[in-house]
């Protein structure tokens, strides 16, 4: 219908108008949620492009267009080029807006991602608490906003190597979301995945599991299909290889991956490093059940690309 409505405006309208720009806004943003990334660049560059020349150097739309291009440049694994224009609409927006501001802290998270995927985790960390201080000074109460901060922060203490932070951390999103949301919901299982990868690194592994059960069961109730559910398989798998419950995880291991896989085009490229992880799930069970034959296989596997 977004492909409709953007023919009509331009065969009625010219090239140049706002409402053009507005239909491919629209567009991108649809071609993002299925995971067509580059049309989706595609489409908002062209949007940005009038953008420019119809408004004001800085501009609110202008900006918000900058901060959706960001987003599929990360998704693309560009990530460079996508913390040089998360940087340009923070700018932007800073000379626009007072702080706090909602869009200056979402922009400020989401270059916290970028920041991340580049492994630059100072830098991350630091992004993601003025992201999350911002958040917590624009809304009085449990607020979805500050969840999604306190998950992202969490993680890159994850990365950092401060897991008792992070396990508060990603417990007070979970806590949060568990009071925003009905349980079967995608957010609630997000924290609670993430909440059982600090928890096995952490060595407690009863706890882990308890939660990644719990993650997979919403998943699978939420969306069987979706990558994320798959994800959640493996890495239950790898959990159950680690307390040497062997014959539950062989079968959760194998879903696991061969799901992420059939979904790899969907799967935004930061994202896709966890089919490598599920790859060394896998060469970890047959390590732990003496079959070094199939250890090998997916060893080569992990060599040749995932």
């Amino acid at each position: 219908m977004h492909r409709q409505v953007l023919a009509l405006r331009k065969k009625l309208l010219p090239h140049d108008d706002p409402d053009v720009a507005g239909s491919l806004n629209n567009l991108a943003g649809i071609l993002l949620s299925e995971g067509k990334f580059a049309e989706a660049e595609a489409a908002q560059r062209e949007a940005l492009d009038i953008q420019r020349k119809i408004l004001p150097a800085n501009h609110q739309d202008i900006a918000g267009s900058l901060d959706n291009m960001a987003a599929m440049l990360w998704c693309q694994g560009k990530y460079s080029e996508a913390e040089a224009t998360f940087r340009e609409a923070l700018a932007m927006q800073r000379k626009l807006f007072d702080e706090p501001y909602p869009d200056i802290a979402m922009t400020l998270h989401d270059l916290g991602d970028v920041l991340l995927s580049e492994d630059k985790l100072a830098d991350a960390e630091e992004t993601h608490r003025a992201a999350l201080v911002m958040r917590r000074k624009l809304h009085d109460s449990d607020h979805q906003d500050v969840a999604v901060s306190l998950n992202s922060l969490a993680t890159v203490l994850k990365m950092r190597g401060k897991l008792p932070e992070a396990e508060t951390t990603v417990g007070d999103a979970l806590t949060m979301r568990k009071k925003l949301f009905t349980n079967d919901n995608p957010y609630v299982a997000e924290s609670l995945s993430d909440l059982a990868s600090v928890l096995q690194l952490e060595g407690k592994l009863a706890e882990a599991e308890t939660a990644g059960r719990a993650a997979l069961a919403m998943r699978e109730k939420i969306g069987p299909d979706d990558w994320t559910t798959f994800d959640s398989r493996s890495q239950l798998g790898g959990l159950l290889v680690a307390r040497t419950n062997y014959a539950d995880a062989t079968p959760l291991l194998l879903s696991g991956y061969e799901g992420m896989k059939r979904s790899e085009a969907a799967i935004p490229i930061p994202n896709r490093s966890e089919i490598k992880e599920a790859i060394q799930r896998l060469v970890r069970l047959y390590e732990a059940t003496a079959q070094p034959d199939k250890a090998a296989e997916w060893k080569k596997r992990l060599d040749s690309g995932p």
